[in-house]
């Protein structure tokens, strides 16, 4: 898993791949046989919210993935081509839009993670604390459903759920 985590997040920023994974750690996380849900869960958290925490809840997603609004794909091709291309190509130096490849690929992966989060809702009833302690976090990012609410009262308060 650290390895997978090190190729779709790394200091702070998602690639063009980390959006894509987010489907693929969610079916690991669904399967109960599966090693380390909670560790699984917490590498989607990653992948969908980055080193946000409490601080930027309530969590605005149209604006702080505005700089991406005006990026084309085509210049999403031309900045990944450059970013991926080698040491002599990359001389002539940064690409004007660089930084908004990186707030591109964030909000993809948001995206991503905001499709699963009836999974979300699935895990904050899961018999494993830690699992139900991330998904809880999580369900606070998204917007608010019913049953993200329903999920959340349901918690136990008991010390086996101190975490979520």
């Amino acid at each position: 898993m650290w390895e997978l985590g090190g190729n779709v997040y790394h200091q702070g920023s998602r690639f063009e791949a980390s959006a894509a994974t987010v489907p693929f750690l969610a079916r690991m996380v669904d399967d109960p046989s599966t090693p380390g849900r909670a560790g699984v869960l917490w590498l989607l958290r990653t992948i969908a919210i980055g080193d946000l925490d409490d601080t930027a809840l309530p969590f605005a997603p149209d604006a702080h993935f505005a700089e991406a609004d005006g990026i084309t794909d085509d210049a999403v091709a031309a900045m990944a081509e450059w970013l991926y291309a080698d040491e002599d190509e990359r001389a002539a130096g940064w690409p004007d839009d660089i930084d908004a490849l990186d707030v591109v690929w964030s909000r993809n992966a948001y995206l991503a993670a905001a499709e699963q989060s009836e999974g979300f809702v699935r895990w904050a009833a899961d018999d494993d604390p830690e699992v139900v302690a991330v998904a809880a976090e999580l369900l606070a990012w998204f917007p608010v459903t019913e049953a993200a609410v329903e999920a959340l009262m349901s918690v136990p308060a008991d010390e086996s759920h101190s975490g979520a």
